[in-house]
């Protein structure tokens, strides 16, 4: 996955791919991390980086990440390329047609927060998937109604899954 990383007016792209169970290789500014992340409980995470360990308290909501390290508090605006373009092309033009809401990367379907034959606003919160144990909640790319459902709650997706269709 890749990311957009804003902190204050300095942005960052940060790459993440899954590797075996808790392991991540995260690529930032070009330069390659190993990182072994283990939840906690609640929000708080067990990070192993460079053989070092840190708790880090995160709390995530609606790409806003506030982050307690070492006693360091960071808050970070994160939204993934994709988004961000999308963001962009629907500031330039109204979304038409058939839209289909997709998975970024693989996780387990927590809940279905809209039905078929429902009229959805355009950002109303659709599904929430659970990935690398956190929750994100997808939402509408446009006003409209829930033709297709493609998921149920519990299920596990893989990265691009078309999980919805809204016109």
């Amino acid at each position: 996955m890749h990311y957009i990383a804003s902190i204050g007016n300095e942005e960052h792209r940060i790459d993440i791919e899954k590797k075996d169970g808790n392991l991540f290789a995260i690529i930032v500014g070009g330069k390659k991390y190993d990182v072994d992340v283990v939840h906690s409980e609640h929000s708080l995470y067990s990070l192993i980086l460079n053989g070092k360990s840190y708790e880090v308290d995160i709390d995530a909501k609606d790409g806003i990440c506030n982050i307690l390290i070492k006693g360091e508090h960071y808050v970070i605006n994160v939204i993934n390329e994709k988004k961000k373009g999308l963001w962009i092309k629907s500031r330039e033009h109204t979304v038409e047609g058939k839209q289909s809401v997709t998975t970024e990367m693989p996780g387990k379907v927590v809940k279905i927060l809209a039905q078929k034959g429902h009229e959805v606003k355009l950002n109303q919160g659709l599904i929430v998937v659970e990935a690398m144990k956190m929750e994100n909640e997808l939402k509408s790319p446009k006003n409209g109604k829930v033709i297709e459902i493609n998921i149920r709650e519990g299920e596990i997706v893989e990265s691009g899954t078309t999980l919805m269709v809204i016109e």
